[in-house]
């Protein structure tokens, strides 16, 4: 939104603050429509800022795709241990800092979050990556 608006010739500042009111998912207030309106923004565009409920930081997004791309990186070159992290801690972790902290008791699995669910999924896949099925059910448990 902010590069949008600044590329519209809005002021940084009235930028950032009409992309930070719309971001966290408040309407956007009068003044701010009519000096969207003034710069020549679509009221297609204002409708779109009115109804964003919310909208990650850069640098959310940015951990979530090194996250993303450290597992593909286990998961292609050290399948074993992967799955075996999926199925001991995918059940009982939910979030990044749950994660981080189990992974700081136990210095031995691998370094990054796992996020599975679907673990009759998990194990089909580990097995078309030559993991045997056997050795993670008991983890499962």
């Amino acid at each position: 939104m902010y590069h949008y608006l600044t590329g519209r010739g809005i002021p940084c500042s009235d930028a950032f603050e009409i992309s930070d009111t719309a971001g966290n998912g408040r309407r956007l207030y009068p003044a701010q429509v009519e000096k969207l309106r003034k710069y020549g923004v679509s009221d297609e565009y204002i409708n779109a800022f009115n109804d964003t409920v919310y909208l990650f930081s850069r640098g959310s997004c940015a951990e979530n795709v090194t996250i993303a791309w450290m597992m593909a990186f286990y998961k292609m070159y050290y399948p074993e241990s992967f799955y075996k992290v999926a199925c001991k801690y995918g059940r009982e972790y939910e979030d990044h800092n749950r994660v981080a902290d189990a992974v700081r008791r136990n210095p031995d699995c691998l370094k990054k979050a796992v996020y599975l669910t679907d673990f009759s999924e998990l194990l089909s896949e580990a097995e078309m990556r030559g993991v045997r099925p056997e050795e993670l059910i008991g983890l499962l448990i």
